[in-house]
């Protein structure tokens, strides 16, 4: 009987729905994630996820909750003259990307850049050739 309210108030928490913006956020933040960007402008966040976001101000909702959450900070706004003003920029926390992987990767996500493994044992020749180097030495004996 004792826990009882708190099991109640644990449930209901489970249970709540997220806000509109969420979803939205997680889509913006993985788009940041995936091309490494360090900073950005609105319009840049905005040309990436056009198909979500036909239009400037549908994701303004997504960037307040990423700035809210500490992903990314506004930058102070740049007079650049007469005309329009230029787009809003971020910066993005670099702790956004701290437990990352850092490896390249092709247009195709799924295929990863091997990168050559460093010996550092010193021996210089490399796996096919001690193998050929075996096998030369098993043919005359």
């Amino acid at each position: 009987m004792y826990l009882i309210p708190h099991a109640e108030a644990v449930l209901n928490m489970m249970q709540a729905k997220e806000s509109p913006g969420d979803d939205d956020a997680r889509y913006v933040l993985r788009g940041i994630k995936h091309h490494g960007r360090r900073e950005f402008t609105k319009r840049d966040a905005q040309q990436h996820g056009k198909r979500r976001f036909p239009k400037a101000d549908d994701i303004d909702l997504a960037l307040d909750e990423l700035v809210r959450r500490g992903y990314i900070r506004l930058r102070a706004a740049e007079k650049a003259g007469t005309g329009r003003p230029p787009s809003q920029s971020y910066d993005v926390n670099p702790l956004v990307f701290r437990n990352e992987n850092t490896e390249k990767r092709s247009q195709y996500s799924h295929n990863t850049v091997e990168q050559p493994e460093i010996d550092s044992s010193g021996n210089n020749e490399s796996a096919s050739e001690q193998s050929e180097d075996e096998n030369r030495r098993q043919v005359t004996i």
